[in-house]
Formats: C-alpha cells, structure tokens, sequence
C-alpha cells in the first residue's frame, strides 16, 4: 500500500478511498485501499434491493439476494478469495470492504459489519439499492 500511495501502481490495480466518519466527533478520514480496476461482480446480478436488518441492535446485518448467475459467480468468487478483502464499490468509492471468512454458497449473501457501527448495515442496503455497485 505504502508504494501504491506514492504511485507505484500496478496496470491492473488502483487505489480507492472509504470514507470513515468518527461517530462521536464528526471527524471525516479517507481510509485507501489497493484494490483490482476490474470488477469481479456488478450489482446486475441482485434482481432485489439489498435490505438491511437491525432486529438485534448489537448484531446488525445485511442481507441480499442473488439471481442464478450472480449465485455462482459469487460462488466462485468466495471460494477463491478465502481470507482476502472483497470491495463494495459505487462511483469509485468503497463501501466497505469486509474479509472473506468461508466460501458463501447459494442465493442469499449476508454482511455482518461486527464491531463497525450499527449504521453500517443500513449504509449498505443504500450503496445496494440502485444496483449498480460494483464487488471487487
């Protein structure tokens, strides 16, 4: 990361920012993050919004839903990047960007931001519902 911030980027990588809001002071930070220009998925193969759930206050999460296509491409894409981050992407700024703990199989995916603010969930289930975001 240090050398892509100094513009040693590889062709093929970019570098993007997230934005990150101390909740208590206000304070706006941009946290970077290496990532590939070409998106492994687009938001084409969500058919339905994302929606977040916040029924347990402490364990907010978001849920969304996959087509066929988007099923086993996200599929394929988990059981390949096992312990690597996967970028939740709109207009060139990510979202978030959570670590892959296991393959995640079939039509519905599921984000839990954990310590992250319970916010989170609902911030995401925004980013989701035009559809256009892209994974990376």
């Amino acid at each position: 990361m240090e050398e892509a911030l100094k513009g040693n980027i590889s062709p093929g990588d970019e570098v993007l920012y997230q934005k990150v809001v101390d909740r208590d002071s206000g304070v706006v930070t941009r946290r970077p993050y290496l990532i590939k220009k070409r998106a492994l998925m687009t938001g084409t193969c969500l058919p339905t919004q994302g929606c977040a759930s916040n029924r347990i206050s402490t364990n907010p999460m978001f849920r969304w839903t996959f087509d066929a296509r988007g099923a086993r491409l996200f599929d394929q894409i988990t059981a390949e990047n096992v312990r690597k981050r996967l970028a939740i992407v709109l207009d060139n700024n990510v979202y978030s960007a959570p670590v892959i703990q296991e393959r995640i199989s079939g039509w519905e995916g599921r984000r839990s931001p954990g310590l992250s603010p319970p916010e989170e969930a609902s911030d995401l289930a925004i980013v989701f519902a035009p559809a256009p975001c892209l994974l990376r």
